[in-house]
């Protein structure tokens, strides 16, 4: 039986003839070492071997002293040790889909891994991970099974079990580790001899979802319906015209689209998670061609920007969706493949603005590889898709992508109309900051009157008068905008502004009033009568455009 090895000290001493000790250990390669003691431990023997005793055990199991001198990854690592290797080299090589890999390899295969070493990691583990991704795609099946039996649910929240769409992605998230994990080019990364996800089946493949596009009617209804507000209909415009992806077109600037050549340049999109610019899905720059009727439309949003602005005003991502079918409601647009959400068919989403286009050029009969090149696909298989789908709907489908509403080329210097009837589907208080309605949104309900004021219409007022081009026709409603909120919510910025108020009610208060300021209340005795607090009104306010804390909450 081998003796158990423990690592051992060696007596040395510094410059000023101090006494310390340095460990040794022994590694699977038959090497030993000297390692430095940490400072606590190396001027005490006793302790210096303790170290170098949980040392020797630890590299023992792990190897990682081993993998550290010759380059290579310890053999004997834990699963969850080496995923966030893994999770750590993705992000670092700018792998855009990164965030999502590392949720779904988080909820979905790492639990079966718990407490076990790479190399311990067997088919049976991995097959583990099949069965609950099939079973959660029942889930899922049973829950429509059952919506329908009910005649439909109008829940938005999260529907229970998984999509076969999403398991697959999640599947193929598993074999790409385990592949990283045998042939990566990163030798640290290298931990296997053999695949466990070799010859492994996946998740069932499920029935694809259809998805609906806008026919050129509905489009037409809904950037020409002026109860949805003005800044969503440029921006469904803008969407439907170009088929850019969502996060493009969160990151286009005035200089991305030149008006001369009648091009936009795609070259970045933002971050979800971040809000940080990075490269495009494909990593590719593209430089998509201006469809004719959008060409007014950019002619104004780019004068609007100014230079280095951005082009559009995009809401938040879990916003896009919701309310793109809220305003398709109430522009009329009332068909039922729009909101359907059963096991073949998915509601409309933002994304469906770029299915529209690219659905539109096909119908047209554009070239396909210009229909690829505008969509960014790197496979021609996903344009197919898009070409197969519109021959079906060719007969009575109109006039693709039509000629836009005059309605959206007017220079409006009210940036938020109310609209109570369109908030988001999830009843939630919606973002002001970024473009989505609330209740009051762009107004001020000042504590003195309780009175409405319309900041842009009070804005509008001021720069009547002036002349000059947008710029100047936006700077007073900015400046009124910001002037009410510093007034009305100074308080909930730290300010001092609801606190000298308060001082100037208790200053100036009529004689003939009571404690709290009411008529015929019995005055308060200084002396005997405890300060009552001041019960101030709940104050509701919104400041549309600006990007304050209160605001967004």
């Amino acid at each position: 039986m081998a003796r158990k090895r423990t690592g051992t000290v060696q007596e040395f001493r510094d410059a000023e003839g101090r006494r310390f000790y340095r460990a040794r250990l022994r590694l699977a390669d038959g090497s030993r070492p000297y390692l430095d003691v940490p400072e606590a431990f190396r001027f005490d023997e006793a302790k210096a071997k303790r170290w170098a005793e949980a040392m020797q055990e630890r590299e023992g199991a792990r190897g990682e002293i081993l993998a550290a001198r010759t380059g290579h990854a310890p053999v004997s690592e834990r699963a969850s040790d080496w995923f966030d290797r893994y999770f750590t080299w993705r992000s670092e090589r700018g792998f855009v889909t990164a965030g999502d890999t590392k949720a779904r390899l988080l909820r979905y295969a790492l639990p079966h891994f718990a407490g076990k070493r790479m190399a311990e990691i067997t088919r049976d583990h991995v097959e583990a991970i099949v069965g609950d991704l099939d079973a959660a795609i029942l889930e899922r099946r049973r829950y429509y099974e059952a919506t329908d039996e009910r005649g439909g649910d109008d829940d938005e929240g999260r529907k229970p079990g998984l999509s076969a769409s999403t398991a697959r992605n999640a599947w193929g998230d598993v074999g790409r580790a385990f592949d990283e994990a045998c042939n990566s080019k990163d030798r640290s990364l290298r931990v296997l001899t053999v695949d466990p996800t070799a010859g492994v089946r996946g998740p069932e493949r499920g029935d694809s979802r259809e998805k609906p596009f806008l026919y050129p009617g509905e489009l037409s209804d809904l950037l020409a319906c002026e109860r949805v507000p003005l800044h969503w209909r440029r921006m469904y415009a803008v969407a439907a015209y170009t088929g850019a992806r969502a996060n493009e077109l969160a990151a286009l600037l005035v200089e991305d689209v030149d008006l001369v050549h009648q091009k936009i340049h795609i070259t970045k999109q933002v971050d979800r998670e971040t809000g940080k610019l990075r490269p495009t899905k494909t990593r590719r720059v593209r430089s998509v061609d201006v469809e004719p009727a959008l060409v007014p439309l950019l002619e104004v949003l780019v004068e609007e920007a100014g230079e280095g602005g951005r082009l559009l005003r995009m809401p938040p991502d879990e916003d896009r969706a919701c309310m793109l079918r809220r305003h398709l409601r109430v522009a009329g647009c009332t068909r039922e493949a729009l909101s359907a959400d059963d096991e073949l068919r998915a509601p409309m989403k933002f994304h469906g603005l770029r299915d529209t286009c690219l659905s539109h050029m096909a119908v047209r009969g554009d070239d396909p590889l210009r229909i690829q090149w505008r969509a960014g696909h790197t496979s021609f298989a996903m344009t197919e898709k898009y070409i197969s789908a519109a021959q079906k709907v060719a007969v009575g489908f109109g006039e693709p992508l039509p000629a836009l509403p005059a309605s959206l080329l007017e220079w409006s210097t009210d940036w938020s109309k109310e609209a109570s009837d369109l908030t988001p589907d999830t009843g939630k208080q919606a973002a002001i900051p970024t473009g989505i309605e609330g209740k009051h949104a762009g107004r001020t309900i000042p504590r003195e009157s309780g009175r409405i004021v319309d900041v842009a219409a009070r804005g509008r007022r001021r720069t009547a008068a002036k002349p000059g081009g947008v710029r100047g026709a936006l700077a007073g409603p900015r400046r009124a905008e910001r002037r009410t909120h510093a007034r009305r919510v100074g308080g909930a910025h730290g300010g001092r502004g609801d606190r000298r108020q308060d001082h100037r009610r208790r200053r100036h208060r009529p004689a003939d009033r009571g404690a709290q300021g009411r008529p015929g209340a019995a005055p308060r005795d200084r002396v005997s009568d405890p300060p009552r607090p001041t019960i101030r009104p709940a104050r509701t306010f919104s400041c549309a455009g600006s990007r304050c804390a209160p605001c967004a909450r």
